[in-house]
């Protein structure tokens, strides 16, 4: 019985823990730029093969639509979520692949007003 209420319990916990990243995930799947600049506050750290520095939302999603226009996105999976130790910031950890290139992503954020910011993102080539 007590196995039973672990098990409900870290799945639900798992849920809504996944659920922070949903929005974000599709976005990355479907390259919808629009969408994931949702997710920009006012600066965001973004890593590409081509850029490496923290942007402003505009010029952040302008670096995306040029990202996304060099690689098409085929296939994007979370593999692994957490947080930071103090529990200020959360993570993920995905693989990607596009225009048949592997790419580890890499995606740092934070609650701002109750809303979920990307504080940085990363795409490196594998």
């Amino acid at each position: 019985m007590k196995n039973l209420v672990f098990l409900i319990l870290f799945t639900i916990v798992g849920t809504a823990a996944n659920a922070q990243f949903d929005g974000i995930s599709d976005a990355i799947s479907s390259q919808n730029v629009t969408e994931l600049s949702n997710f920009f506050g006012d600066q965001v750290e973004i890593t590409t093969p081509n850029q490496d520095d923290v942007f402003s939302k505009s010029e952040a999603t302008n670096i995306m639509k040029s990202f996304f226009a060099t690689y098409k996105v085929t296939s994007f999976t979370l593999q692994h979520q957490g947080s930071s130790k103090g529990k200020s910031s959360e993570y993920a950890i995905g693989d990607m692949i596009a225009s048949g290139k592997k790419f580890r992503v890499f995606i740092y954020v934070s609650e701002k007003s109750g809303k979920t910011i990307i504080e940085q993102i990363q795409f490196e080539q594998d």
